[in-house]
Formats: structure tokens, C-alpha cells, sequence
């Protein structure tokens, strides 16, 4: 396999994860820096901080792309943001929250 796809999850678990590709990479001799990790998410953007008791890709768009860079730099290469899980999501809404959380 080329690479990983799952679903963003807790850091921790995130890194444990990321630790297991590494190994079964090093026991196939593959380089690990060529696996793509990818991750989707259905994140939820709010206008208020709910604190610090949150799941990852949950919050103010200030919160989610703190974790899309925490995410970078576990290792993940590509997130997918699944807006269209919202029923009241708008296109234009879509494409602001893009360009918030853009890199």
C-alpha cells in the first residue's frame, strides 16, 4: 500500500497510529516519508470557543486550523473537511471556511 486513509481522530491516537505505520514500514523496508497519511473529518466550526474539552477539528475556525497544523506536524499529509454534512452548509459559507483554513 501507498498509504493511509482514515478518519481524524484524538492526537494521542493519532500518533499511535502513525507510530504503527512506521514500524510496519521499517519491517517491510518501505520509506516511511513516501506513505501519503490521509484523514477525513466532518469538523464542526462555531463562533465561540467551547473550551478546552473539545474533540480535534471541532471549534472556532482559529481552533481548527490549530489542529490542522497539529496534524501536520503528527504527520498527517492531507485532511479532507467534509462541509457537506451540514444541513444548513451554503456554498459560499463553504468556500469562506476554505479560504480561513487554508494553509
Amino acid at each position: 500500500a501507498s498509504g493511509y486513509n482514515g478518519f481524524t481522530m484524538p492526537f494521542d491516537e493519532m500518533t499511535g497510529v502513525i507510530d504503527t505505520l512506521k514500524k510496519e514500514a521499517d519491517s517491510h523496508e518501505r520509506d516511511f516519508n513516501e506513505i501519503q497519511i490521509v484523514c477525513r473529518s466532518i469538523p464542526v466550526i462555531m463562533e465561540e470557543s467551547s473550551g478546552g474539552d473539545r474533540a480535534p477539528l471541532n471549534g472556532t475556525p482559529d481552533e481548527i486550523k490549530e489542529d490542522i497544523h497539529r496534524y501536520d506536524k503528527l504527520g498527517v499529509s492531507e485532511i479532507i473537511l467534509e462541509f457537506n454534512f451540514d444541513p444548513e452548509m451554503t456554498a459560499d459559507k463553504m468556500l469562506e471556511y476554505m479560504e480561513i483554513l487554508a494553509p
